[in-house]
């Protein structure tokens, strides 16, 4: 680069070289490169794996005046100006290059990072439909449960490939090629039917505690969904538990109005709660429009500094169950980070911190159409 007439300074701004002392070191010296392309068809970064154990294993361009990993997707520029029925969401370079290897055209791969809000709206610039396909082993199982909420909130259908434990989509259509990697998508999970066999992970389903303890956390999860995903997904924990589906129900809806009635004793107690409907609480009837006129300034907060620096001066804004507990985890989140007084949050980092039931709070709120002005409902109260 430098015979070409290009200077050190301008490699370093381009995220090619790094500088120690007064000397300039290549940044992906040793490693294999994959380009990454914009929309425009132009590389504006690059990732490089090591030939070697050097650590880390990977590393990408860092952020510079045209690129940032949390906006881009690697591959997604082969979609360039066709109209795919959906994309298939993989974790890493090589799972992109072995499925489209193996015929699977449509695979695109986040940038080392855990999947982002901004990566989730441009996807559905493409298509409304997203297949996840991560690795087989508990931190897979993780990124899949945090990309379910994060693509769900922005309106995108999304289902899960699960893989046998310990493989990634690379190993498995290695192993498998097309015609196994196709049965395995046909089987692919719906995000609620995921977020269930995620949970009877936590069991032991071979004994009878492990049976009953099963059914009550399913039971619980269901009652907080639609009266149609109920009449769905009921049936699936009856048949994995043994228990009558009246049972389930009813305890399902026992614990929903527990949770209801009583206040929860902190932030990291709170139960899940049902959004979609009206709520009892101590302090009298939360309607369904106040509920989701909180969850659409919750979403302003979540997504942007300014509007998050509002609502800590409005507690009492928050009325709905969890709304506050969540509010009061992202202040938080700002005050022990010592964030730089401009720098944003990184919202899926923030999202897989939170216990299960402030994440589904976050997710319901994500999940709301933006605010035309959320300027203005700050304004309103």
């Amino acid at each position: 680069m430098l015979d070409k007439g290009y200077r050190p300074e301008e490699l370093q701004a381009a995220g090619l070289a790094v500088k120690k002392g007064d000397r300039y070191f290549d940044m992906f010296r040793g490693r294999v490169m994959f380009p990454i392309i914009g929309g425009y068809q132009r590389v504006i970064g690059f990732g490089g794996r090591a030939l070697g154990d050097e650590t880390p294993k990977y590393i990408n361009t860092s952020d510079t005046p045209i690129f940032n990993k949390r906006y881009n997707l690697y591959a997604l520029n082969m979609q360039k100006g066709k109209s795919p029925d959906s994309l298939v969401l993989v974790e890493g370079y090589m799972d992109v290059v072995s499925l489209h290897q193996g015929g699977v055209s449509n695979a695109v791969a986040t940038l080392g990072t855990a999947l982002t809000p901004q990566q989730a709206r441009l996807i559905k610039r493409y298509t409304n439909q997203v297949y996840l396909a991560y690795d087989g082993d508990a931190a897979g199982q993780s990124a899949n449960l945090r990309g379910l909420d994060i693509l769900a909130a922005e309106g995108i259908r999304v289902k899960v490939i699960t893989f046998p434990q310990g493989q990634d989509p690379d190993d498995f259509i290695r192993a498998e090629g097309l015609e196994g990697f196709e049965k395995r998508k046909s089987g692919a999970l719906t995000l609620q039917a995921f977020k269930l066999h995620n949970l009877a992970a936590k069991f032991d389903l071979m004994t009878e505690d492990g049976r009953e303890g099963y059914a009550k956390a399913g039971s619980a999860f269901i009652a907080t969904l639609s009266l149609i995903e109920q009449e769905r997904y009921y049936p699936v924990l009856a048949q994995s538990t043994g228990f009558s589906i009246e049972a389930l129900r009813a305890a399902g809806e026992e614990g929903r109005i527990s949770s209801q009635d009583s206040p929860p004793p902190g932030p990291s107690k709170n139960r899940p709660s049902n959004l979609r409907n009206t709520r009892i609480t101590k302090e009298g009837t939360v309607s369904a429009n106040r509920i989701a006129a909180e969850q659409i300034v919750l979403r302003s907060a979540l997504e942007e500094r300014r509007f998050a620096k509002e609502a800590f001066g409005m507690p009492e804004l928050f009325q709905a169950p969890g709304h506050l507990a969540l509010l009061q985890a992202l202040q938080r989140t700002y005050q022990a980070d010592n964030m730089a007084e401009q720098e944003e949050l990184n919202l899926p980092v923030f999202l897989a911190g939170l216990p299960d039931e402030l994440a589904g709070c976050a997710a319901a709120a994500l999940s709301t159409p933006q605010a035309d002005d959320a300027q203005a409902c700050f304004r309103d109260g």
